[in-house]
């Protein structure tokens, strides 16, 4: 997100005001923060994350109205928003991200060495194995 944030600053050009560029930068500055928050585990950064994702994909109803360069990089967020929305989303993650464990699986896990020190252990039935 913060690479597609700075795609945004280059986007900007002489014709917009100067209190367009400064909401620009500001967000480009909550972005940042959002993004160190990101990975150090924050759930609210997590959350945010979420919740921009989901915006990501709804304006692209807006598609036709928006130039090339808008176009490309709505595409780019679109994609990261997608794969944001099912990997945040999974319960490990989740669980990480709120600073729990996550849920134990109820499905034991075969070690397949010990299977095989089992079947040393048996005594020969005579057939072929």
């Amino acid at each position: 997100m913060l690479a597609l944030s700075i795609g945004w600053l280059f986007q900007l050009n002489s014709s917009l005001t100067t209190g367009k560029v400064a909401l620009a930068f500001v967000a480009f500055v909550v972005r940042l923060l959002t993004t160190l928050s990101y990975w150090r585990g924050k759930n609210w950064a997590r959350v945010l994350a979420v919740f921009y994702s989901i915006f990501c994909l709804v304006r692209l109803w807006q598609w036709n109205k928006v130039t090339m360069l808008t176009r490309e990089l709505w595409m780019s967020e679109a994609a990261l928003a997608v794969f944001l929305l099912v990997y945040l989303n999974q319960g490990d993650v989740a669980a990480w991200f709120k600073g729990t464990k996550p849920a134990a699986t109820t499905v034991p896990i075969e070690d397949p060495l010990l299977s095989a020190a089992d079947d040393v252990d048996r005594e020969p039935s005579g057939v072929l194995e």
